[in-house]
């Protein structure tokens, strides 16, 4: 079959069509729902119903269109036979270099937030260390690597905050050197290899976050040999099971990420269940290589958290349900019944929730939950009596659940949404949300105020809102770039492919029941964009076989794939 066939065949016309109704309801519902919080106004009327109507089709078939253009990029690149990446980066000696090169590149940041950042949920995990009293709402795992730092504070000479962030630095540096090192093994084209590396080391976005004491950094240097591994297997599922190394490298990386956010552990048990039937040919082992970390994961969470008393916190399932409820009781509450208003009240005072409703920021109303106010079981019985409440008005109240569950995320997929959104008000990068507790504080002594400057200007999105940049750098662009690396994936030699786009398309969909959208939540996938974008637009390349051969149909060799090999197993 032609290459340029093999890209327009039934299956890429039908996953077009597919993204293509994605992509027009996103336009074309998102920006109603982004202007209103609701979508009742789509059908305002007939005439406007109508006019809906046809735009929404007119979008699909652009979209779609688009879309089947799109599929054959990847095609065209591989006949023009791009220059592979120098052979040096790929060897060990090039991966310290790359390493250095981004460590240096970081390292102004720290001096600009000198002695180091005490923002987001650091301060928290502080008490918790103090106080004893460890809840799961904090990641334990992180929560235990800053207590250490605390322990050895009065012995390493500096502030603990500031080892704990260069040790964060050091770590992230490595792992994006760990990737742009697998790309050059791999003979990624030189254009998109200096284009990584740019975007690794001179990205102001990565410099800050790289200082910024939160789990969800630690969990992009984690994913991104995660998904190398993953390249691998699927490049070569014999010589990766060969290997027990990258096994119990993959199988440490992904307990880590699981142990790291809980919702990962849903995104990555999904994952192991489609990965499993992904590999007819070695079902037993990749079911074993997926399933030990999920399996390790719900041991610590269960037993090993109760053993160190190490409590429940609050669940950001929660968020969406109890937006739904008070979105419900806002815009209906002189028809709801006493008795219905009642079992809302026993875990939310419902007036005052309404009243803080915000459609985007599902925290305010979160925060007024009375479960601190209950015992166990008088807890159980008001919250199993809501969750009964919640499907009843979900069968009776549809339009409002729709309203309130698209309003909460629209600015994860919604592509003109704004940033920082205008509703929750929450900045790009907070580096200066809290600044010390009763237990620990750190003092801003800026070694380099100018530059401290520039970063805040990126930390508040003004310097990166130009035409040229804010669509980049928007958290709405993760789902965009996931999912169309997932669609050149899976339309390209293999399907299986796919599913190194698989576990953060997974990830990204488990933030749509959050509390906020936010972009130190995306920012693992923030920081996958070279690996998925290299991979979908060289797919042969990327997931070459170490014996040489392209893993495509029948293992035959397409354009330049030899060349890759080549490049692949140096």
């Amino acid at each position: 079959m032609d290459i340029i066939e093999r890209y327009t065949t039934r299956r890429a016309r039908t996953s077009c069509l597919s993204a293509g109704l994605f992509a027009a309801f996103a336009i074309v519902v998102g920006g109603e729902v982004y202007r209103t919080n609701s979508v009742a106004g789509l059908f305002s009327s007939p005439a406007t119903a109508a006019v809906n109507l046809a735009l929404f089709a007119v979008a699909t078939i652009v979209c779609t269109a688009t879309l089947l253009a799109l599929v054959r990029v990847p095609a065209v690149l591989e006949r023009r036979s791009p220059r592979p990446a120098p052979a040096f980066f790929g060897q060990r000696r090039g991966l310290l270099v790359m390493w250095a090169i981004i460590f240096a590149a970081y390292l102004p940041c720290l001096l600009a937030y000198w002695p180091g950042l005490f923002s987001y949920d650091i301060p928290t995990q502080t008490n918790y260390i103090f106080t004893g009293h460890w809840t799961t709402q904090q990641p334990p795992l992180h929560t235990l690597l800053w207590a250490v730092f605390l322990k050895l504070e009065g012995v390493l000479g500096l502030k603990a905050i500031t080892w704990f962030e260069l040790a964060q630095m050091l770590f992230l540096s490595w792992s994006f050197a760990y990737v742009l090192s697998f790309l050059a093994r791999r003979g990624v084209s030189r254009v998109a290899f200096a284009i990584t590396c740019v975007f690794f080391a001179l990205n102001p976005v990565m410099a800050v976050f790289s200082v910024v004491p939160v789990k969800d950094v630690l969990l992009a240097g984690v994913m991104g040999p995660l998904l190398v591994g993953v390249a691998q297997l699927v490049a070569d599922p014999r010589a990766f099971f060969a290997s027990a190394p990258r096994c119990i490298g993959f199988g440490a990386c992904a307990l880590a990420c699981c142990l790291l956010r809980s919702n990962m552990l849903v995104a990555f048990a999904l994952f192991a269940v489609i990965g499993c039937f992904a590999f007819k040919d070695a079902r037993k082992k990749a079911t074993a290589l997926f399933v030990a970390p999920v399996l390790a994961a719900l041991v610590v969470v269960g037993p090993v958290y109760g053993l160190a008393n190490i409590s429940a916190g609050s669940s950001a399932i929660a968020s969406l349900p109890f937006q739904q409820v008070v979105n419900v009781v806002r815009n209906h509450a002189d028809e709801l019944p006493e008795s219905e208003l009642a079992v809302v009240e026993g875990v939310l005072p419902a007036e005052k929730a309404a009243a803080a409703y915000n459609p985007r920021f599902a925290d305010k109303v979160v925060r007024l939950f009375k479960g601190k106010e209950s015992g166990t079981a008088a807890l159980k019985e008001e919250i199993m009596a809501l969750g009964k409440q919640w499907i009843a008005w979900g069968v009776r109240y549809p339009g409002d659940y729709l309203d309130a569950f698209l309003a909460l995320n629209i600015p994860y997929w919604y592509p003109l949404a704004e940033t920082p959104d205008p509703y929750s008000q929450r900045a790009y990068i907070e580096t200066a949300l809290w600044r010390e507790t009763e237990y620990y504080s750190v003092q801003d002594a800026s070694l380099l105020p100018d530059l401290r400057a520039a970063y805040e200007r990126v930390a508040d999105f003004s310097a990166l809102s130009g035409p040229a940049t804010r669509w980049l750098f928007s958290p709405s662009t993760a789902v965009w770039v996931v999912a169309l690396a997932a669609l050149l994936l899976y339309n390209g030699p293999r399907r299986r492919h796919a599913l190194l786009a698989l576990l953060p398309l997974l990830f990204w969909a488990s933030f749509l029941i959050g509390p906020v959208s936010n972009m130190r939540y995306l920012f693992p996938l923030f920081s996958l964009y070279p690996l998925l974008v290299c991979a979908a637009l060289q797919p042969t390349c990327v997931f070459a076989s170490r014996n040489g051969k392209s893993q495509g149909r029948g293992n035959t060799s397409v354009g330049n794939t030899a060349q890759h090999a080549r490049g692949a197993t140096r």
